[in-house]
């Protein structure tokens, strides 16, 4: 700031950026021992090994190059421009992925054992050989409607009655008989749902057997046990 403020600049004018003076022996001392110019030897066996002599532009950006030598030197500085041979870099260390690639080959995986399927209940057949199956009606038990699924979930096949109507589900298919229980299906010569027992398929057997289910219901009257 001493120089800035207390040295006039030589020529008129705007000063521009670092004119020219005649203050260097007021202001500033002479350095008596000036360096030389660093050769691209020691720069290289010193600093970094890589040429600089051949540089012509200012590296930007991030270094891709070989990294600076560590200080190793005591006399400040070494440099003798000498054309010694320049001892290779020493290797960079390998760090160790943490998330290696696998490479083949690879392990089998192992699939999980399928899931055995369950065939759905077929019909079962009599002694006879005629197929059984269970009544498809609602029917009347302790004054409800109730079906076979719900004879099989409640565990009732014990019942006599029950097992009349879900012959399959309750394994009495050997047993030719009709249900005692009345049940409620769709009358065709009516067109109405109407809640009726064997006996009045029986009364007239030969048309009301080819109903749908009625069969299944009233297994001895229809013969199909």
């Amino acid at each position: 700031q001493n120089i800035i403020d207390n040295c006039p600049v030589i020529r008129d004018g705007e000063a521009g950026y670092n004119p020219p003076c005649n203050c260097a022996e007021e202001f500033l001392t002479e350095n008596s021992n000036p360096s030389g110019a660093v050769c691209d030897n020691d720069v290289k066996r010193y600093i970094v090994n890589e040429p600089t002599d051949v540089v012509t532009t200012l590296p930007r950006g991030t270094c891709n190059g070989p990294s600076v030598i560590t200080k190793s030197w005591d006399v400040d500085p070494p440099f003798a421009c000498d054309d010694s041979p320049i001892p290779a870099p020493a290797p960079t260390p390998t760090v160790p992925n943490p998330n290696p690639t696998p490479t083949p080959p690879f392990p089998t995986p192992t699939l999980p054992a399928p899931t055995p399927t369950v065939p759905a209940p077929t019909p079962d057949d009599d002694d006879n050989g005629n197929e059984c199956s269970d009544s498809p009606f609602e029917f009347v038990f302790r004054g409800e409607f109730v079906n076979c699924a719900w004879v099989e979930g409640e565990g009732f096949c014990s019942n006599a009655k029950l097992s009349e109507m879900c012959p399959f589900t309750c394994g009495t298919c050997d047993e030719c008989a009709d249900s005692r229980s009345r049940f409620e299906f769709e009358d065709p010569e009516s067109g109405r749902t109407i809640v009726r027992k064997c006996r009045y398929v029986a009364r007239n057997d030969e048309e009301r057997c080819g109903i749908p289910g009625i069969s299944d219901t009233c297994r001895d009257t229809c013969g199909s046990c």
